[in-house]
């Protein structure tokens, strides 16, 4: 792959960047490695179809101030990611995903949006998200409207949905632990919490729920 990082190197105009690899994410970690200067002027950064096991240290708002779309896999999400992509003075748009392992060093603390992050966002999708804890502290993402993510069933507590004040559109997918460990009273019950959080925000965001399992009881009873 050093032909491509080499050819990259050499695209000090490039402005959109999508990177594309095989259905089973391949990694692109030889580019956060070796990409050591980006192109300053680059607005769209996609490497969706890949993953990084790390959110490489380009990725800056020192680097890139206008990058305005991201959307990046990373095996591993640290609050300081997350508090470096909360930092670009454009960014409106960001989809991440496809973390495995959100937990600090000690296991002890999930990363969480902090105070004055994503001051300029609108749409944000967000793989896992731990709503045991309240996510999205007051301050941060201002203007969106737009917040897609998914949380297990069994984690469904606080989600801080009140501190987005211009949340117009919310989609939110229920996950299990392990297969076949959702109860239907376990999902009403996670379903109920999510409806009186978007019920209870001054907007009435519009709702869809769904779901990236089929638990056995919609199976057997016939439920949608």
């Amino acid at each position: 792959m050093g032909w491509l990082l080499e050819s990259l190197c050499h695209l000090e105009n490039l402005q959109s960047l999508i990177l594309r690899g095989s259905f089973d994410l391949v990694s692109w970690d030889f580019i956060g490695e070796g990409w050591t200067s980006p192109p300053r002027n680059l607005r769209r950064f996609d490497s969706s179809f890949g993953s990084f096991s790390y959110l490489p240290s380009w990725i800056s708002p020192s680097n890139l101030r206008e990058l305005s779309i991201i959307e990046i896999n990373l095996d591993n999400l640290r609050q300081e990611d997350l508090d470096i992509l909360g930092s670009f003075p454009s960014l409106q748009s960001l989809q991440l995903n496809g973390y495995k392992n959100i937990w600090d060093e000690k296991r002890e603390q999930w990363p969480v949006i902090s105070a004055g992050t994503f001051q300029c966002l609108r749409e944000c999708q967000l793989s896992v998200l731990p709503t045991g804890r309240n996510m999205f502290a007051p301050g941060a993402m201002p203007k969106v409207h737009r917040l897609e993510f998914c949380c297990y069933i069994e984690d469904v507590f606080s989600l801080g949905l009140e501190n987005l004040p211009s949340l117009q559109e919310l989609r939110v997918w229920f996950r299990e632990f392990t297969d076949g460990s959702v109860t239907r009273e376990a999902y009403d019950k996670a379903e109920a919490a999510i409806r009186c959080a978007a019920d209870s925000h001054p907007n009435r965001p519009t709702l869809v729920l769904d779901t990236v399992f089929h638990p056995s009881w919609c199976r057997n009873s016939g439920s949608p």
